[in-house]
């Protein structure tokens, strides 16, 4: 018998299609609709992006500004110049990507506008005979040029305006990677004979040949540049008691410094240097004779304590020129360096920051300090056996008899004036306490001293 098919499940069966319909339509509206945030969220994400983007960029430009801003006058002075002629080589030659900064640029650049082309000022020591139009550039005044083109490419770099490589790769090019370290330097036994000869020299022109002297023996001992040197002033210096380095009374030299070719933000850097066992090569020295030909036997007067804009601003090393505060310029910084290192006929690219190291700019490293004033690095060893001899009263009283004018004007007591400064020049620190003579102190090293070089170089 045929079984007649049940209307309730054939309803029930038919049924859900509508719903499975409405379901699906259901099920693509919700899509529709969660569509719709995962776009304005991808939407806020490329917004917030391009404002992240925007606030780097411009984070980076206000930091290269204030960089370019600290940096000394003379680079930008000798940088600014040579980018200049570099962009208008660019438009000239109508480059698509304008002054953007490559190696193959570079390299044209320098053949057809900087090493090719006849100076634009004469040089001085160019020969006489020799015409206008035949004089070239030497080499180093090609490598400023490369210098500041790169210095141009490091700042397209990080404006986000250059892609390309650097165009002075040293690793790539085999570089010499004995360069500008300890290797292009020179040994102990070299500096020593470039001290002894400016010591032998200083019959003639004895303010320059002391001047070479202590500007030696500040790179040396220091570790400063030769533009740090140039800039330091008297008012930098000061002395105080290292206690329990040995049995001879320990005053080293310190050095402080705000200002420099690496010190871009004014932090404040020091340096010292202990006295030496051997007074051929001593900074303390060396520093002591060049003051007592400028202030004793020079026609420079002896410096005034009374206000600070009186001598705040004397330099350490002194120009060619009449004032005491005359700059000491680069050329002649270089040209008596390179004389002391001829007389010992010692070889070394550097010539204003020889074997110059920065990792002890900030800090006194005692051990150092110690070592390089040829001591034992261990504390409790310090000696100098020439300090054993005091030197008669007679002789102290004709060295710089003006600081008795300002003994005890000076210091932390209530009638006398606080300047640290010109506390520094007498020994008396807040700090230490102490008040030596500056007499006893500062004689003794040149009268002791005078006497071991005399008899140094005659053996």
């Amino acid at each position: 018998m045929a079984r007649t098919p049940n209307r309730r499940k054939a309803k029930t069966k038919a049924g859900p299609k509508p719903k499975l319909a409405g379901a699906a339509a259901g099920a693509g509206a919700g899509a529709g609709s969660r569509a719709k945030p995962s776009s304005v969220r991808v939407d806020q994400r490329i917004r917030q992006n391009a404002i992240n983007d925007a606030e780097l960029r411009a984070n980076a430009q206000t930091i290269l500004s204030a960089i370019h801003e600290s940096r000394p006058r003379n680079t930008t002075s000798a940088y600014a110049p040579k980018q200049e002629e570099f962009e208008q080589f660019c438009r000239h030659k109508q480059y698509c990507d304008g002054a953007t900064v490559t190696e193959e640029k570079l390299l044209l650049f320098l053949v057809e506008e900087v090493a090719g082309r006849p100076l634009k000022v004469r040089s001085r020591k160019a020969a006489t005979d020799t015409p206008q139009d035949e004089t070239r550039l030497a080499w180093r005044s090609v490598r400023t040029y490369v210098t500041a083109i790169t210095d141009l490419y490091r700042t397209q770099k990080a404006l986000g305006m250059n892609t390309h490589p650097s165009p002075r790769e040293d690793n790539e090019n085999y570089a010499d990677k004995g360069r500008d370290t300890l290797l292009d330097g020179y040994s102990e036994s070299e500096f020593e004979r470039v001290c002894h000869e400016l010591w032998a020299h200083s019959g003639t022109s004895p303010e320059c040949h002391f001047r070479t002297l202590v500007d030696l023996l500040f790179g040396h001992y220091l570790l400063t540049r030769g533009g740090d040197r140039r800039a330091a002033e008297i008012s930098d210096l000061f002395t105080f008691e290292f206690a329990g380095e040995g049995s001879t009374r320990c005053m080293p030299l310190i050095f402080t410094t705000r200002a420099g070719k690496q010190n871009q933000h004014g932090r404040l850097e020091t340096a010292g240097a202990y006295r030496n066992r051997n007074p051929l090569i001593c900074i303390l020295g060396g520093l002591s004779f060049y003051l007592l030909y400028r202030w004793d036997l020079g026609s420079e007067p002896f410096p005034d304590f009374s206000r600070r804009s009186s001598w705040y601003d004397i330099r350490l090393i002194k120009g060619n020129g009449t004032g005491r505060t005359a700059a000491f310029s680069y050329n002649s910084q270089r040209e008596w360096v390179v004389k002391a290192f001829a007389y010992a006929g010692v070889t070394s690219q550097k010539k204003t920051h020889e074997q110059m190291v920065g990792c002890y700019l900030n800090s006194l490293p005692r051990k150092f300090m110690r070592t390089m004033a040829g001591h034992p690095p261990q504390a409790g060893c310090f000696e100098i056996r020439r300090a054993g001899v005091t030197p008669p009263e007679v002789l102290l009283s004709m060295i710089w008899p003006e600081l008795d004018r300002w003994r005890g004007r000076f210091g932390p007591g209530t009638e006398q004036e606080n300047d640290l400064a010109a506390m520094a020049p007498f020994g008396t620190t807040r700090s230490s306490g102490i008040r030596p003579t500056p007499r006893s102190r500062t004689s003794y090293r040149t009268s002791s001293l005078k006497r071991s070089v005399q008899a140094s170089l005659q053996s």
